[in-house]
């Protein structure tokens, strides 16, 4: 961007200019981070605009400018300075030479050094910390800006004791890819907001996408992102990945939310060196959180998509295995502590309506989902009335962001108005005071409701007698769970009688809504619903809810809208067999139960070798000359092996090795 299409970062320049001002010898390093295309060298040129117009030089060094040697550099650095330097013709000056020149211009304004992709710049690294910066006066501050913060001997020499002040880039809220985008001729507000969903506020990649808006490229309803837009977004990221071993490692990785190193080497089938890992992590689109790490969504999108068309069955193949991998650390009973690592395996199952709705939530905007109580229930009463007066049916068209699938939400006003009628707020929270969800958007308003009536010993009559819910519990075949309910004041289940995003529905809305479900069904029990609409069946039915014919279909929402009821048994130790249900609906071959040779297979060939060599006799050194690698690794292997087996140590491996099969 041009500085006259400079947007965002106001906090960064905010801080800038008040170190423009404040006493030379504060926070001598400037460290400027953040991933490929994020904006670090738009801002570093911003920077300069700012010192200059206080009349403070600052000297912007490219990587590819110079040959990096320490001669290179202080040649450069003096050929940046005004003609009137004495040093400009020196071939090359001398490093005291060179300092002496750069401290006599940084007076008496101060002078700021910058070097921009420092990445790059590993030669050059020591002596910059080491030789130049101690030559250099307090009026002199240094801008190292890269994708990667500093790190090693910046921050754990002793000796080293110049404050540095972390400067990392995040991606554009929303608001100011708004402001960008008004720089041209403003698109719509829905394509400004599908741009922002699509790029997730990565600077580079939305203002790639305002030039393939500019160009009619994205006006196709039905086409998320078109495949000229993905090939070009997928050559811009991957030019960091220079071998095969690496894009391996980018295409196992784009087939799950989350990864470690362990599931990587699971999938691929083969050993995957510390080195080979450490280098792919350190890649710009990978990004960590608290669970491991992740691709970009941009760039997982891309190589999702060309993995699955390039190879085929190799996709298919690598997906059953991470699923295979998941599935072995799923419970049999359901917790909330298993709650995301449900939500990685309903992934995938490769669902593009879940898909579509759980994934496509970022934030946009701030969404709270709350228990109503007492002193909302008026808000409540109110959302239930406009949504009755409004008589508008409901449309709205989103789509797969990985296959671009198109997904249709239509919701007609007359089941709107009848489901409306039922709801009765005021009983159901007289029965429970949790059933009652509203999500509110950043304006405080209620924009949806979410019922799940707990079905215990209080609530039982509500839902014997109330539309809807008593189709299901006065049926004969359900007696036993209507004696279970009566005899417990703690929920064995849940009746979702009611789901509502009419007012709103956001991406981050539906994520929302997801996310309930998903920590609902973390509780276990019996889970029961009843809706006549064809996209929430198929939501229902792709959840692992089984329709139940023997229930007569009931037509409590209108003569045009006949009802079944789904069912969801996730109580005592079924959650592993429903999991299992679940993966023969997507024909996907995974056993129930698990053999001791079938755990075996969670071993990469590697860890076989090493496991049949340590069981022959041998020792960890003859093992290691064996494989050629030390013994370390060798004991870290082990270490692995024991751990993926569930064994302590050498005996317990030899009582699973010797079933076996040969």
């Amino acid at each position: 961007m041009s500085r006259f299409f400079f947007v965002g970062r106001r906090s960064e320049k905010l801080w800038f200019e008040k170190h423009l001002s404040s006493d030379p010898n504060k926070e001598k390093i400037i460290n400027v981070y953040g991933t490929g295309g994020i904006g670090k060298s738009t801002l570093l040129d911003e920077f300069k605009c700012m010192a200059s117009r206080r009349g403070i030089p600052f000297i912007l060094l490219e990587s590819k400018e110079f040959r990096h040697t320490p001669a290179g550099l202080l040649k450069q650095l003096t050929s940046s300075l005004s003609p009137s330097s004495s040093l400009s013709d020196s071939v090359p000056p001398s490093l005291s030479a060179c300092a002496a020149e750069l401290n006599r211009y940084a007076e008496p304004t101060g002078l700021y050094l910058a070097f921009d992709t420092y990445e790059e710049w590993n030669q050059l690294d020591r002596f910059i910390r080491e030789s130049l910066i101690p030559e250099l006066s307090d009026r002199i501050h240094l801008i190292l800006s890269g994708r990667y913060p500093l790190s090693g001997d910046w921050i754990t020499r002793p000796s080293w004791v110049t404050p540095i002040k972390r400067l990392q880039l995040q991606p554009f809220e929303y608001e100011t890819c708004e402001e960008y985008a008004a720089q041209f001729e403003r698109p719509e507000e829905s394509a400004i907001r599908r741009m922002y969903l699509i790029s997730r506020g990565h600077p580079l990649t939305f203002s790639l996408l305002i030039g393939f808006s500019r160009e009619g490229l994205l006006t196709n309803s039905d086409s998320f992102l078109p495949e000229e837009a993905i090939r070009l977004l997928t050559a811009r990221w991957l030019r960091e990945v220079p071998d095969d071993g690496l894009i391996r490692l980018a295409e196992a990785s784009s087939l799950v939310r989350v990864f470690n190193h362990e599931l990587l080497e699971f999938v691929v089938g083969e050993t995957v060196s510390a080195v080979l890992f450490n280098r792919f992590i350190q890649l710009s689109f990978i990004r960590r959180n608290a669970r491991g790490w992740y691709i970009h969504d941009v760039l997982r999108k891309a190589v999702y998509e060309d993995f699955r068309k390039r190879k085929p069955q190799t996709h298919r193949q690598w997906r059953e295995r991470c699923m295979v991998y998941l599935y072995r650390q799923l419970p049999d009973e359901p917790s909330d502590d298993n709650a995301l690592l449900y939500s990685d395996f309903i992934y995938l199952l490769d669902n593009p309506v879940i898909r579509s709705v759980y994934l496509l939530g970022q934030q946009e905007r701030q969404y709270t989902l709350e228990t109503v109580t007492a002193e909302t229930l008026g808000e409540v009463r109110q959302h239930i009335q406009d949504v009755l007066d409004s008589r508008k049916d409901f449309y709205h068209v989103f789509f797969d962001p990985l296959t671009h699938e198109r997904i249709v939400i239509d919701i007609p006003s007359d089941f709107d108005q009848r489901a409306f009628r039922i709801l009765n707020p005021e009983a159901i929270l007289a029965v429970d005071e949790d059933a009652i969800h509203a999500i509110r958007n950043d304006r405080s308003e209620i924009t949806g409701l979410l019922v799940l009536i707990s079905i215990h010993s209080r609530s039982l009559p509500f839902l014997i007698d109330s539309p809807i819910s008593k189709h299901f519990f006065r049926h004969p075949g359900n007696q036993h769970i209507v004696e279970a309910a009566r005899k417990s004041s703690a929920p064995i289940g849940g009746y979702f009688y009611h789901v509502d995003l009419r007012k709103d529905n956001s991406p981050d809305a539906l994520a929302l809504t997801f996310q309930f479900y998903i920590s609902a069904y973390m509780k276990g029990g019996i889970f029961v619903a009843s809706f006549p609409l064809p996209h929430y069946q198929d939501f229902l039915l792709r959840m692992g809810f089984t329709e139940q014919p023997e229930i007569p279909v009931h037509y409590d929402f209108g003569d045009r809208f006949p009802s079944p009821t789904y069912v969801m048994d996730l109580s005592g130790q079924k959650f592993k067999s429903f999991m299992k249900r679940m993966m023969d609906k997507m024909n996907i071959p995974v056993p129930a139960a698990i053999s001791q040779w079938e755990q075996l297979q969670l071993l990469t060939p590697r860890e076989q070798e090493i496991a049949s060599l340590m069981l022959a006799g041998k020792s960890i050194k003859e093992i290691a000359e064996s494989c050629y690698i030390t013994e370390i690794a060798v004991k870290k292997h082990l270490g692995r092996i024991y751990h993926k087996l569930g064994v302590k140590n050498k005996v317990e491996l030899l009582s699973k090795w010797v079933e076996r099969p040969q």
